[in-house]
């Protein structure tokens, strides 16, 4: 998958500090990998991904975190 020049990229998983995570496992045997904004950040800036070009952003509940990964505008000759 390709990103425009200033496009972005976006992320979503599941907060670590979702409530229902037992819930989610033990009655919907949905296993997931719950991970923090730091861990978000972490991963992308792994990636080489500047950290001037991420956010993380999160719904009113707090339990989806989403990554946000801004490709820089490329203005051509």
């Amino acid at each position: 998958m390709m990103v425009a020049s200033g496009g972005e990229l976006v992320i979503g998983n599941f907060s670590d500090q979702n409530g229902t995570q037992s819930y989610m496992e033990v009655v919907g045997e949905w296993i997931l990998q719950h991970r923090s904004s730091e861990q978000l950040t972490a991963l992308a800036m792994h990636c080489d991904i500047d950290p001037g070009h991420i956010r993380i952003g999160e719904e009113a509940e707090g339990v989806n975190l989403f990554l946000h990964i801004r490709k820089p505008e490329v203005i051509a000759p």
